[in-house]
């Protein structure tokens, strides 16, 4: 494990691209770091942690302080007198913010580059070298209505969500979050006091997320986006913790919000052998406007003819040692499912690890994963990824109304507010 002194903070950094100092236009800042605290209260678990006893980000406190160095605090002050480097504003209280939305901005893991749909570098920097931003909303932290189970003893129950956090995705729901995401923060903006320009709050980093649920699989490729929320911390709620650790106070008029102390979910709703799964394969859903994909009964002892392999569990997908956030599972006639929540096998933590982490992860045989295109501001996504599949701007990867078994370029759909890719056209 690093230790602090291995480690730097890097300001002003927008891009990873490598080059020579005198021809790039950044001008980071580096700090060096003296130690790390973590909350008292969170526990990194160990890998033998399952279930509702399962530790780290699952269980809530996932926040921690930087200190940096006599020297580094010295170089910090000049900086910010140069207005070379900015304070960000502390998170506020939810009254103070206009609207709901905010920017989650953050990095991804690099995809090997022969996984990507370009022969452009300029194309692949821009995607995966360079920081990234998307518009989120906040949501309540709750599962999609169809994962909630019908059969066990969790009945229609949410799966557990620690006080303290709060819950974003996409505003068009055609993206999710991914590995490489975690600890990237939202920013959002709040009520200005006078003329000034608009300015933005921190609220949290990315903590975790229990994957993307809305997968299509046309042509043997795999596309993605979600329903399912990210988690972030809530940092509003550790004002007095953070401000404890500089030797500060808060002003008396700090009152916490209610998601400060409060839970949802059930904490044991995980990991269960009986649980729903989700078409992905467009299994009976013909005609122009065709219902939801079908929920079934994951079949955790469907077993492959020839290899003989178990799906005994839900998996990480992964390909040639890249894994995705894609847990999927197979019906007892071994189609393909994407995962609820609650199914055994679907890690929560498994975001904090990382895209080049494929342990307990699986290739689905003859499937692979659609050339993607980065959505957000401007016209690029942080890591949540929209796939269209060489597809125009405007436009997404269906299948063919016309003819069973391909597909071809639609139109993006406006349903409910929201802006959708057809199952079909």
């Amino acid at each position: 494990m690093a230790e602090p002194g291995d480690l730097n903070i890097v300001c002003s950094e927008h891009s990873l691209q490598i080059k020579p100092e005198a021809s790039s236009v950044e001008e980071e800042q580096v700090l060096a770091i003296d130690r790390i605290t973590n909350h008292p209260n969170y526990d990194p678990g160990s890998q033998d942690d399952r279930g509702g006893d399962m530790k780290g980000p699952y269980a809530g406190y996932d926040i921690a302080v930087y200190h940096l160095t006599e020297e580094s605090k010295t170089k910090l002050k000049k900086n910010m007198k140069k207005e070379a480097l900015w304070p960000a504003c502390l998170p506020k209280k939810l009254d103070e913010y206009v609207g709901s939305k905010g920017i989650f901005s953050g990095w991804l893991d690099q995809e090997p580059s022969y996984r990507v749909s370009t022969n452009k570098i300029s194309a692949y920097e821009f995607n995966y070298l360079t920081l990234q931003t998307t518009l989120v909303e906040t949501v309540p932290c709750r599962d999609p209505v169809w994962m909630r189970s019908t059969t066990s003893s969790f009945y229609n129950e949410d799966t557990f969500y620690p006080k303290g956090t709060e819950c974003f995705r996409d505003t068009t729901q055609a993206s999710c979050f991914l590995f490489g995401n975690s600890g990237s923060g939202v920013v959002r903006q709040f009520s200005k006091t006078s003329s000034q320009e608009e300015q933005y709050a921190f609220t949290g980093p990315l903590s975790m997320s229990k994957s993307c649920d809305q997968i299509l699989i046309v042509d043997n490729k795999i596309t993605y986006s979600s329903e399912n929320p990210g988690v972030f911390t809530d940092a509003y709620c550790y004002l007095p913790w953070i401000a404890a650790m500089y030797g500060m106070k808060l002003p008396e008029s700090y009152i916490p919000n209610a998601s400060c102390g409060r839970s949802t979910g059930h904490r044991r709703n995980i990991d269960r052998p009986m649980c729903r799964g989700r078409d992905a394969e467009n299994l009976n859903r013909g005609g122009e406007d065709p219902p939801p994909p079908e929920t079934r009964e994951c079949d955790f002892t469907y077993q492959e003819e020839g290899s003989g392999e178990v799906h005994d569990r839900c998996k990480l997908y992964a390909q040639e040692g890249f894994a995705y956030n894609i847990y999927l599972c197979k019906d007892k006639s071994g189609n393909n499912m994407t995962c609820a929540n609650n199914c055994r096998g679907v890690d929560p933590n498994s975001v904090i690890i990382g895209g080049g982490a494929v342990l307990g992860a699986t290739a689905v045989g003859g499937i692979t994963i659609g050339q993607a295109l980065l959505l957000g501001l401007p016209a690029a996504g942080a890591g949540v990824v929209a796939m269209n599949r060489g597809c125009p701007l405007g436009r997404c990867r269906a299948r063919d109304a016309r003819r069973p078994g391909r597909s071809r370029c639609c139109r993006l759909r406006g349903r409910g507010g929201r802006i959708q890719c057809p199952i079909r056209c």
